[in-house]
């Protein structure tokens, strides 16, 4: 009996231990990817988020030990949040205008190289006539 009872002990112990390490690799995960804000879609997680109000903390002396440090780190956060939120809107945009111009040069690329064909194809008399009804 007494060696069953070890078994059961050690058992237990190693489910204890193991309980342990999934809770801590979990609440390591989480803090890592909490997310802070989302902007179309595109995360902004909250350990970048930190990263930056760290560093402005630092750079300013603010000591969140103190009361009124701690509200002027919060106070920095909130307008940190709203840069990285703005970076994100003005990068999205520059990525959309980008698409769009790229769309815009291939279509244009596509006309260019489809008139050359035809151009092949169709003789110099026709070729005038063909593409004078071609809209702008």
């Amino acid at each position: 009996m007494e060696g069953r009872a070890r078994i059961v002990l050690l058992g237990l112990a190693a489910a204890l231990l193991a309980a342990g390490a999934v809770a801590a690799i979990t609440m390591g995960m989480q803090r890592g990817t909490a997310v802070a804000a989302t902007v179309n879609g595109e995360v902004i997680y909250i350990n970048e988020l930190n990263e930056q109000v760290d560093t402005l903390a630092k750079q300013y002396g603010l000591d969140p030990s103190t009361a009124d440090g701690a509200r002027q780190r919060a106070e920095v956060s909130r307008v940190v949040l709203d840069q990285l939120i703005e970076q994100r809107l003005v990068l999205q945009e520059a990525r959309r205008q980008s698409a769009l111009r790229q769309k815009r040069r291939s279509k244009i690329s596509f006309r260019r190289s489809s008139e050359t064909s035809l151009r092949n194809v169709i003789s110099s008399s026709h070729w005038h006539s063909a593409t004078s009804r071609w809209p702008s």
